[in-house]
């Protein structure tokens, strides 16, 4: 028996011996299992993975990589994805794993690209093997709209939005959306329905009754399949009239003091930083007054009118 445990000793003292003097194992790698036809980002596929000619019983660093136009292993920028595994071989220099691998997003549907792996043992991290795995093509995905103008324009204290499709297939509906700041909180300020297909120009209009002194806006067309596009950004900022709203003081404690020279009543509005309506209200006609903010919380708020905006700090 002692024979025997050390006989398989110095059988692994001798599989290891090439890696400890520089010298890497003439190790062979196959994928299996990818399936080479054309598919979409979130597509999962199957890799079987073989190996032998191994160092035994050593943790290896399986690094997939899906290389566009057979670029592999080259520069970065050719690399469109890369996900690493940690595996193990066996006694006899083996391996053997599955891996079920998601089709990342931003494939060119006009490249081809190619799985391929590759294992580095983690000990030295001097040896490794790349095998290329069998190709694989995006789909040509075209959504069923073909976008036009987008613009915004005010109207007196409204916006005025009209943007038009020059073909559209299986649309239901545009839906508008608004930010404060074009990238976060985006809300559904009304929609539009569909003009039905058609490969000919349609024109669309829809009118913002309570724009925020900066407006971000989007339409977003959601089609039958309950897929959507989005038309580019549109910016506008509110042209203000003469200031006819003045604070008498700021930073404000419990009451809000200001003077209006307004001839009419006025609607107003007090907003967070983030564009959220806290109060609403209104303003009488000129004259000075004060509006209780005791409910605020201590920060940063905007007052807003049709026509004035006017930053203060709750103390």
């Amino acid at each position: 028996m002692i024979g025997r445990n050390l006989l398989t000793l110095l059988v692994i003292l001798a599989a290891w011996w090439p890696a400890a003097s520089g010298q890497c194992p003439s190790s062979i790698v196959t994928i299996t299992g990818v399936d080479p036809s054309s598919g979409e980002a979130g597509d999962e596929v199957t890799l079987m993975v073989a190996g032998a000619n191994m160092f035994p019983a050593t943790t290896y660093r399986a690094m997939v990589g899906l290389y566009e136009d057979f670029n592999f292993p080259q520069a970065a920028s050719d690399t469109l994805s890369i996900e690493e595994y940690t595996v193990a071989s066996g006694f006899d220099g083996s391996i053997n794993f599955g891996i079920n691998y998601t089709v990342p997003p931003g494939g060119n549907p006009e490249s081809s690209y190619s799985l391929a792996i590759t294992l580095v043992d983690e000990p030295t991290r001097m040896c490794s093997t790349t095998s290329q795995g069998r190709l694989f093509s995006y789909e040509s995905t075209v959504f069923p709209v073909h976008f036009g103008n987008f613009q915004v324009s005010q109207l007196d204290d409204q916006n005025l939005l009209k943007w038009t499709t020059f073909s559209q297939q299986s649309i239901e509906l545009f839906v508008v959306e608004r930010s404060f700041d074009g990238m976060t909180d985006w809300s559904e300020i009304g929609t539009v329905a569909s003009g039905g297909d058609s490969e000919v120009t349609l024109d669309y209009t829809l009118i913002d009754e309570r724009p925020m002194i900066k407006n971000y806006y989007r339409v977003v067309a959601h089609d039958a399949n309950g897929s959507s596009e989005n038309t580019h950004i549109v910016f506008i900022e509110k042209k203000l009239l003469e200031d006819e709203l003045h604070l008498i003081a700021n930073p404000v404690d419990d009451q809000l003091h200001l003077f209006s020279k307004t001839t009419d009543p006025q609607c107003y509005r007090v907003l967070s930083l983030h564009g959220q309506v806290i109060m609403t209200g209104q303003v009488q006609a000129a004259g000075r007054q004060t509006i209780s903010v005791r409910d605020l919380v201590p920060g940063f708020y905007l007052f807003q009118t049709s026509n004035s905006s006017k930053r203060f700090l709750r103390q």
